[in-house]
């Protein structure tokens, strides 16, 4: 059976603008007929489903990435640290190399 795009939202309990959006993305087949979109009700029903699964699997992506966030997080810190480290050290042989030249300048004086 044919609906529009307001009986359809009607029926999958969307807003008309959602089934509307489906449509506009490919997720839903419709025909435009007199300036209303025509669309199969058992095709719309199964945009729903897949759009559902959609969100459950974006939810648990979301869930990933928060974690890998975290992750990602404390590595920088430790990345950080390390780094801090790093320029100590280069500002402690920097300086010894600098004194090293002072004396082998002094001695060639």
């Amino acid at each position: 059976m044919k609906v529009n795009a307001r009986e359809a939202a009607e029926h999958l309990g969307v807003a008309e603008r959602t089934v509307r959006r489906w449509i506009k993305a490919g997720r839903l087949p419709a025909e435009k007929r007199d300036g209303s979109y025509a669309i199969e009700l058992e095709l719309a029903e199964g945009a729903v489903s897949r759009n559902v699964v959609g969100r459950q699997s974006t939810a648990l992506s979301v869930a990933e990435l928060r974690g890998r966030y975290v992750e990602a997080k404390t590595r920088l810190r430790e990345v950080e640290r390390d780094l801090a480290e790093e320029r100590r050290r280069v500002a402690t042989l920097e300086a010894e190399l600098c004194f090293r030249k002072q004396g082998t300048f002094a001695r060639a004086s």
